[in-house]
């Protein structure tokens, strides 16, 4: 077995030496080129390079919420939520605002973006109400692979029944997502109704149409 060995001026030595049994090949290992910054470590890209990375610090790394803003009235239709001006992070009392934990989500026309690969859950809620009659109301999330064909991933039915006025009902549905191509995995969000005007009830100093994305894990 070979041996490098560093003496220090006291007398005393650090050795670095081979494994404690033979390779099965002939292996080279390149060190980084520069130090790495206070608590890093040296990781490999499985080649031989070596460099020095910051290692995860446990918890969620991605937490982000955007609410609805503006209360709209729907007839038997179908209605994507996306436009740009009626999305917002919230800013009332102790919302987020512009500073989500970790790169946020990006929105453009109400399709959301991620900001990594990664498992991601997110969390879609609704309110809204119906006046002097029954309906059934649906929600969606409806996610694509390849930034065009939108498929619903996740769904929710219930129904206002007519026992007082207005009549108010609230939905919740989740999904966990594999993100594995940040440019063509999305995701948007729908509403729909069976026949009665309903209205969607968003608003911009409470969350009563809301999303909200946590990064769960890396892959």
């Amino acid at each position: 077995m070979s041996n490098i060995k560093l003496v220090h001026s006291g007398g005393n030595s650090v050795s670095l030496t081979t494994p404690d049994s033979n390779p099965a090949a002939n292996r080279t290992f390149k060190l980084p080129g520069a130090d790495g910054t206070s608590g890093q470590a040296m990781v490999t890209d499985g080649s031989g390079a070596l460099s020095f990375a910051s290692m995860p610090s446990g918890g969620l790394s991605m937490a982000d919420n955007w609410r609805w803003t503006t209360e709209f009235t729907q007839s038997n239709t179908t209605s994507y939520l996306t436009t740009t001006s009626s999305w917002e992070r919230p800013d009332s009392k102790l919302g987020i605002g512009a500073n989500p934990l970790g790169t946020g989500m990006t929105q453009s026309g109400g399709i959301f973006s991620f900001p990594s690969t990664g498992y991601y859950l997110i969390h879609f809620m609704t309110s809204s109400k119906v006046d002097n009659d029954s309906c059934e109301i649906f929600t969606f999330i409806q996610a694509t692979e390849n930034n065009s064909d939108y498929s619903i991933v996740a769904r929710s039915l219930d129904t206002i029944q007519n026992q007082c006025t207005p009549n108010f009902t609230s939905t919740s549905i989740q999904y966990l997502t594999r993100v594995t191509n940040i440019s063509n995995h999305k995701v948007r969000f729908r509403v729909q109704n069976s026949g009665i005007s309903v209205t969607w009830m968003g608003n911009t100093d409470e969350n009563r149409i809301a999303a909200t994305f946590l990064k769960v894990g890396d892959i």
